[in-house]
Order: C-alpha cells, then structure tokens, then sequence
C-alpha cells in the first residue's frame, strides 16, 4: 500500500495569535515575505499569509505576535456554507513542528523555565542547540 505526502514547511513572522487555554490550542496567521524580480529588473518585495493551529502547552507559551517561527505541518482544506448558503473554501495549516527562529524569550522565562513537550503536542525546538535533544552528542 502506497500513502501519499503532505507536508509543507513555512517560516515567518506571527501576525493574529488565538490562544484556546482549555483546549491547548492556538491559531495563528504567518506572514512569509519574500521578493519577486519585476519587469524593471527591480525587486517587489510580496508577503503570504497562512492561517495555522498549533497543540500543546508548549505551543501556547512560545507563539506570540511578531515572533518568527519555522512550521512544518500538513495542510488541510476545509469546506463550510457562508451566510449566504455558497459554498466556500479554507486552507490552514496544522503544525507538527514549531521551531523559534529569534532571540526572544516568552515574558522573560529562562530555557529552564520552559515546560516539557508531552504526546501530542507540536514539537518546539530553539535555535540553542544546548536544549535539542535531536543532536546525538
């Protein structure tokens, strides 16, 4: 049997921030600039949006407006009837993966500070390589 993949990987920065305590949810958009070569030779600079949800407790503490994040997850497109009755569409991303790409730390908690990742929750890695356990040595 043969599955097929879907995964996507975005960085960017955190725009809107939903935070849901009791469900240990949080939507969130992500702005991903990039640049595009015009017609003048001259660089546009254009920004995609992407509307995410990320699980965990770990996910609602390092998730806040203007941070940059790297998300890997799979995108799901969602059907629902407006007020209107027409049919609609809405792409989302549900994150598997978190990485924080900045320096700053979440109302100035230490790394030490930071809870655990528990089953089920979207993995959060810092660019401080003293804190991932993925590296072997």
């Amino acid at each position: 049997m043969s599955y097929d993949i879907n995964k996507i990987v975005v960085s960017g920065r955190v725009g809107h921030e939903e935070k849901n305590e009791e469900k240990q949810t949080v939507k969130f958009t992500l702005a991903n600039t990039y640049e595009t070569k015009n017609k003048d030779g001259k660089y546009d600079k254009k920004t995609s949006w992407f509307n995410c949800i990320a699980f965990g407790a770990y996910a609602m503490k390092v998730i806040h407006k203007g941070y940059r994040l790297a998300v890997t997850g799979k995108i799901v497109i969602e059907e629902y009837k407006d007020n209107d009755g027409n049919n609609q569409k809405y792409t989302k991303i549900i994150a598997d993966d978190l990485v924080v790409l900045d320096d700053k730390k979440t109302d100035g908690e230490s790394a030490d500070d930071k809870p655990k990742k528990k089953a089920g929750e979207a993995r959060v890695v810092s660019q401080n390589y003293e804190d991932d356990d993925r590296i072997p040595f």
